[in-house]
């Protein structure tokens, strides 16, 4: 019974209407498909929780106009997050007020809420009548369906006027020509709930935890569901959903008695939630107990009472869904529970309502010893009548036991075939968890003495005569089990000797052992994520082989890296070779056709000289950076020639690399222009000066190819626009986010509205920076002027124009998509960004403390120079460009006076500060030196004091980063300075 993945997805972006979405952006969403509910209607409340928090629940609260709790459910989400409400009913003097409510969500530290508004006019579900032609045009509907998906068109019956008749024809539709598409056709208030519901039972049904007549039961409950809100009985339909999602949350009975002891807080909270649900085995006086304890702030003397209470409430609901299975083996529990149950909800004490716990815990430990026994039933009667060897050695001891059973005459009975069932259960689960080891032993090639015989003790199983034979087996295989753990190498060794044979297969480039080195290691990682994790003892045992085929591994591999040779040097050195001579001849083929194109001669020079280099470092022995190399010079290759290609005279540089790179960042700015030019106003002229700032220094960055962060101040100008350029309306107040990863987006706000009778259109336009049309969407508010919808809009990086119109006003906003540069970056990259850093903040020290001198013939030199290697991407040149531009300032720049002179160095340890000024009077005066990096920020500031004849000499111990550094020392009107380097 699979389950589309992105149907749920795609019925919650595509088909819900407007005002659907309520969403908390980091945990909570919500299904809020209210809009104006009538007085009585009852309604539920589905949603998903993004990320599950251990032992948190969530807690939904609902307020009427006057701000008085309505209503208060605690649930726990199923697995995959979903949770679904049980019914709200909107009457009586709390929660039957006209106006609008408020919906709260609260889950750990995540909360959410949305409103919905309640009228006057009375609900009604409709006649008879109607509710029978209503369930006729949907069975009908539903066949047609089912002919156009399948071609086939079901044999139903249109006529008959039984409700119950057209809903099981309706159901069994469902059942026989089940297909996750024929869910568009539901309802889309009940749609989502429907499918994660579907979805979460073939989850379990496919990971063997439930059997598949509990599974098919299941299904059924939630087609019911469906049916009965498509003819109006949306009361039924709630309940019908809701049994289904706490049947779902119960099928794990195992999982209740391992749960940790409730806190008093989680104590109150689950009670107190317990008290509103109607159906458990708490009697109205046995709430009222509970209440007056709580009123009196005496719950922590009850707790361990409460916590028992908590534990049979719990086992109650998980005994009403499983008596519903049909099977003659549950007979019993059905017939004792429901009489336990009457006696249960008649109790009016909590003490007399604990003194059944006990009988209470023997019918729920029967009930799990059944669900056991469904996986056997399974085995040996299984559906398609092949039961197989293994099945039909247990088959005579399970048609014994299974007559016991039904013969059974008290919950007892059942209990005392626990060892029976437990024994069956192991017969079953050794063939799978042998089978499985011996497929996994063989597949990696596992040569150890304990796997070999594996087959045999598989051999062994398939011809035993009883099941003790199989758990003499089970033992066998379990003692060999703990003989692989013990002999291999600790997890913690075997990662740390696989890390660095990687290490040293990478350096050899030995592609072969890599692979088996990265997945020893992925081994290694599950293994030690299963340590804590309390992992199925099948898994255990495949991870166990796989670490056991690590072990064995280890040294072989170890071994050829270490026997790496000559012979091998060379096979790999010649491929390098091979590659390059064969992009060489590809280059001089094209010079013929291409000579006289713009400095394409120069490009290939270029390409010619780092082929070269290439065949220096196979000559060198670095392989793998040879291999690198080549790769690029490939890639490179193709996008210039293509450039040349499509547009020969395109760039009147010529066309490289780093040339396409400055086009695509110039176009992006060019971009970013027109959409100023197209959604600029008065109220960006402020703003105009701060972004050609941002301008002026992109367009730095991308001339000296520094396109790491070119390309971050070009997002950072994007940013910028959807900050700044938009246009807002008073009458408009709306928030506007985007989930990337999905392509949904989210708008949320209100209106200003001066009448309040009806709910008028809201039309959002998306349009690219050239004015050109992406996607458009209309929506209503509500009567009260809110709004809150999700559509799919764009998920490609860029600027977009996102325009809402409310009658004869409009407001637009600029959402910015970013783009991940990062990856496409190699290590040269990184490296070129760092120098090109440098050389930016020594522009600016130079601009900043310059002074006179700061237009110094040497240090343009020096500053040009540096510029052309950054330029033509040479880290050497551009270190030594680096290197001299400082050495100039420290000569040229430092700021001299005949009043005032200091002089500043760093000898790693400590910072010494020399000088003097001249003084008009002889006494001492307190002086103040400030030091500034080259990024121009201050460091430190360090006080001292002359002599009586103006001079001073200190000694500070520091700290100090490796850049170049600026001592300033300001003397009444005079300002001095000296400039030194750390290395």
């Amino acid at each position: 019974m699979a389950r589309s993945a992105i149907l749920l997805g795609a019925a919650l972006a595509l088909l819900v209407p407007a005002m659907a979405f309520a969403q908390e952006q980091d945990r909570i969403a919500v299904l809020s498909n209210f809009g104006t509910l009538e007085s009585g209607e009852p309604f539920s409340i589905y949603g998903k929780i993004a990320s599950l928090s251990d032992g948190a629940s969530l807690v939904m609260q609902i307020y009427n106009p006057n701000g008085d709790l309505c209503q208060i459910q605690q649930l726990d989400p199923l697995p995959n997050g979903v949770f679904v409400t049980g019914i709200i009913p909107l009457d009586g003097r709390i929660c039957g007020i006209v106006g609008l409510y408020e919906v709260k969500l609260f889950y750990g530290d995540y909360s959410d809420s949305t409103l919905f508004g309640l009228v006057p006019e009375p609900y009604s579900e409709g006649t008879d009548d109607q509710k029978v032609q209503l369930a006729r045009e949907l069975l009908l509907a539903h066949a047609q369906a089912i002919e156009a998906e399948s071609g086939t068109l079901p044999d139903v019956s249109t006529r008959e006027s039984d409700i119950a008749v057209l809903r099981e024809s309706y159901v069994t539709l469902w059942v026989d020509h089940y297909d996750p598409d024929l869910l568009y056709e539901v309802d889309p208030v009940i749609r989502p709930a429907a499918s994660s519901l579907l979805d979460s039972v073939s989850q379990l049904l496919l990971a063997n935890e439930i059997t598949f007549e509990m599974a098919r039961s299941l299904d059924r409950s939630i087609y019911t569901a469906i049916f009965h809100n498509a003819i109006g009985e949306k009361a039924e339909s709630i309940n019908k959903m809701y049994d289904a999602y706490t049947s779902v949350q119960n099928l794990n009975p195992e999982k209740i008695a391992e749960k940790r002891p409730l806190t008093f807080q989680e104590l109150e909270e689950r009670l107190l939630h317990l008290m509103t649900k109607t159906g458990t085995i708490l009697s109205s006086s046995v709430k009222e107990e509970v209440a007056y304890i709580f009123s009196r702030g005496i719950g922590p003397l009850h707790t361990d009472d409460l916590q028992r209470l908590i534990d049979m409430v719990g086992h109650g609901r998980f005994l009403d869904v499983i008596s519903r299975n049909e099977s003659q083996l549950y007979s019993l529990i059905r017939a004792e529970w429901e009489l336990l149950r009457l006696e249960l909800s008649g109790t009016s004490t909590v003490e007399s309502l604990l003194k059944s716990q006990a009988d209470l815990g023997r019918l729920y430990d029967a009930a799990i010893l059944l669900r056991m026994l469904d996986d056997v039933r399974e085995y040996a009667e299984p559906r398609d009548g092949d039961p197989g060897e293994l099945a039909n050695l247990i088959l005579p001891e399970w048609t014994a036991l299974k007559m016991q059973l039904e013969r059974a005459s008290s919950v007892q009975h059942i209990l005392n075939a626990e060892q029976d069932v437990t024994q069956m259960v192991k017969v079953i689960e050794i063939s799978s968890r042998i089978s499985k080891s011996v497929e996994i032993s063989r597949t990696v090639g596992l040569s150890s003495g304990i796997t070999s015989g594996w087959q045999s003790m598989l051999d062994r199983v398939e011809a035993a005569t009883t099941v003790d034979e199989i758990l003499v087996i089970v033992s066998e295989f379990e003692d060999d089990i703990t003989e692989l753990r013990e002999k291999r190498s600790p997890l913690d060794v075997l990662e740390l000797q696989y890390t660095e044979m990687r290490q040293t297969a990478e350096l050899q480039a030995d592609y072969g052992n890599l692979q088996d080195i990265n997945d020893a290691l992925k081994v290694i990682a599950a293994a030690k994520d299963l340590r804590d994790s309390g992992a199925s003892q099948a898994r255990v045992d495949r991870i166990e082989v796989l670490l056991t085929w690590a072990s064995e591994m280890a040294p072989a591999i170890q071994q050829e890296l270490d026997s790496y040779g000559k012979s091998d040097h060379d096979a790999r050195a010649g491929d390098i070779l091979r590659r390059a001579k064969s992009l060489e001849d590809l280059i001089d083929l094209s010079v013929t056709a291409k000579r006289f194109l713009p400095n394409y001669l120069e490009f290939v020079d270029d390409m010619k000289s780092r082929l070269y280099d290439a065949r220096n470092l196979v000559i060198a022995g670095e392989l793998k950076q040879a291999d690198s190399d080549v790769d690029r010079l490939f890639d490179e290759w193709h996008k210039v020639s293509e450039a040349y290609a499509e547009d020969p005279h395109g760039s009147e540089v010529g066309y490289s690399l780093d040339e396409l790179r400055r086009i695509e960042l110039r176009d992006k700015i060019a971009e970013l222009e027109t959409a100023i030019d197209n959604f600029g106003g008065e109220d960006f002229e402020e703003y105009e000066d701060g972004y050609v700032e941002l301008e002026d220094e992109a367009q730095r960055l991308i001339e000296i190819a520094n396109f790491v962060d070119a390309e971050r101040k070009v997002t950072e100008m994007g940013d910028y626009l959807s900050e700044f350029l938009a246009r807002d309306s008073p009458r408009i107040m709306y928030e506007l986010t985007q989930e990337v990863d999905n392509g949904i987006w989210t708008i949320s706000g209100a209106t200003d509205k001066s009448a309040f009778d009806r709910r008028e259109n809201i039309y959002v336009t998306v349009h690219h920076l050239n004015m050109t049309k992406h996607s458009e969407l209309r929506f209503t508010d509500t009567r009260q002027g809110v709004f809150d919808t999700r559509w799919e809009a764009p998920t490609d990086p860029g600027l977009y124009v996102v325009e809402l119109q409310f009658q004869d006003t409009s407001s637009t906003r600029l959402v910015h998509i970013e783009e991940d540069y990062d990856a496409d970056f190699t290590e040269s990259d990184l490296d070129m960004a760092d120098l090109a850093r440098d050389f930016g903040e020594l522009e600016s020290f130079i601009k900043e403390f310059g002074g006179p001198n700061a237009d110094h013939g040497r240090i343009d030199s020096a500053r040009n120079g540096t510029a052309t290697a950054l330029i033509e991407r040479d880290p050497a040149m551009t270190k030594a460009g680096l290197d001299e531009l400082k050495a100039a300032i420290e000569r040229y720049l430092p700021v001299r006076s005949r009043e005032a002179v200091i002089e500043a160095s760093f000898d790693g340890l400590s910072l010494a500060l020399t000088g003097a000024v001249q003084k008009g009077l002889i006494f001492s005066e307190d002086l103040f030196v400030d030091i500034y990096d080259q990024r121009g920020e201050r460091v430190m500031e360090v006080a001292l004091k002359d002599d009586s004849f103006g001079a001073f000499e200190a000694s500070v111990p520091t700290v100090l980063q490796s850049g170049l550094y600026v001592a300033e020392l300001e003397y009444h009107d005079i300002k001095v300075s000296d400039f030194f380097n750390v290395e």
